[in-house]
């Protein structure tokens, strides 16, 4: 996962080479189960489940784990830089002793 990924040339071929479909049977908005299924051009096909999504209620996150996806998603997504990232998350994280909330849109990293 990055940006470079995103640009990568093997990861844009194998994007062709890739169709996604929805399992009816399922529930569409359900936090679980969950099943990947992939199919190989030779007929072969492998399988990964799980009952539950990490983060779900669960099997909810630990608060590193979620600081750690909360930095790498702003850091791919916006190229933030680490410092204004965790100012970002030590104020959510403590927002009741703030005036005012509005202070996040001031705080929030553009990259």
């Amino acid at each position: 996962m990055g940006p470079d990924a995103i640009g990568d040339t093997a990861v844009a071929e194998l994007t062709k080479r890739t169709d996604v479909s929805i399992d009816k049977e399922m529930d569409p908005i359900a936090m679980g189960p969950v099943r990947v299924e992939i199919q190989f051009q030779d007929g072969k096909s492998i399988t990964a489940a799980t009952e539950r999504l990490l983060g779900g209620p669960d099997a909810p996150m630990t608060e590193d784990m979620m600081f750690n996806k909360f930095r790498a998603c702003l850091e791919t997504g916006l190229g933030a830089e680490r410092g204004s990232i965790d100012r970002l998350a030590e104020t959510v994280m403590n927002l009741e002793k703030e005036p005012n909330a509005a202070l996040l849109a001031d705080i929030f990293p553009s990259g």
